[in-house]
């Protein structure tokens, strides 16, 4: 079985590396990219299963997400954010993305939730599932 491939999005290049060694332990396939227009880049040559999307990057301003929805209609997106407020929840929560988790990402958590998010992704195959924000 081919393993699932998952995009990791952060300009934080420690989050990046330590989530990838997490979830390539779990045996994942993982690529990552350091800027919201890397990521568009890589998305243009490569099809994955989930992409993991740091909220609160210099280059990832309110557009960019319901931007990468639009050119990327069935991405599943698990959105990383340190912020808890109201407004940036509503605005992530508007923007459309399936899952959402609250930094700093315990390893342990991280593999649970993206087992699960793939499982979703699995069941509803060219489609969307139900958004999701835990």
């Amino acid at each position: 079985m081919t393993p699932k491939t998952i995009l990791i999005v952060d300009d934080d290049r420690n989050v990046r590396q330590s989530m990838a060694l997490v979830l390539r332990r779990g045996n994942y396939q993982v690529d990552t990219a350091g800027t919201a227009e890397e990521a568009l880049a890589v998305l243009q040559s490569n099809p994955y299963d989930l992409t993991i999307l740091d909220s609160l990057m210099p280059d990832n301003d309110s557009i960019f997400l319901p931007r990468l929805l639009k050119l990327y209609p069935h991405l599943c997106i698990l959105v990383l954010t340190s912020q808890t407020s109201i407004e940036t929840s509503a605005e992530t929560a508007h923007a459309g993305p399936h899952f959402r988790m609250s930094k700093p990402v315990i390893p342990e958590a991280l593999l649970s939730q993206v087992k699960s998010i793939l499982k979703a992704g699995a069941a509803f195959p060219g489609d969307k599932p139900e958004k999701m924000f835990l």
